[in-house]
């Protein structure tokens, strides 16, 4: 058996190169919103940003770091499964606190629902990325 893990100086590359790309995605976000819409939109998007922490956070779970240093004890698909456990709570507590708000109109709670079902992504290749 051949061993996969990459070096010290490869994965941080890699962890570099993967948050700054990260990065630069949002604040493109950011700018295609301000150039492309108006301020009414980049509020919805500000707004969106700032709701969906919460919910991204408990999304998360804290489960990376345990994983990276697991050895062996849980297999990758009982990390997956977890991952894609908290995220699916995380989503639906996130949607129940927008429906429940009702100041917001249904174009903003259909745009802060999409905005966390985009930041969950980032939840499901941390875990990915952790194997």
């Amino acid at each position: 058996m051949t061993d996969k893990r990459l070096s010290f100086k490869k994965n941080m590359l890699f962890n570099s190169v993967g948050s700054l790309f990260y990065l630069a995605c949002q604040w493109l976000i950011s700018v295609f919103s301000m150039r492309l819409g108006s301020f009414y939109e980049i509020g919805i998007l500000t707004l969106a940003a700032s709701l969906t922490n919460f919910f991204f956070t408990l999304s998360t779970f804290g489960i990376r770091f345990f994983q990276v240093s697991d050895t062996g004890k849980y297999t990758p698909g009982q990390y997956i499964t977890t991952r894609l456990m908290t995220c699916c709570l995380g989503l639906v507590l996130c949607a129940g606190f927008v429906l429940a708000n009702v100041q917001y109109s249904a174009f903003e709670k259909i745009c802060i629902v999409l905005y966390m079902a985009f930041r969950l992504t980032e939840a499901l290749v941390d875990t990915l990325a952790a194997e």
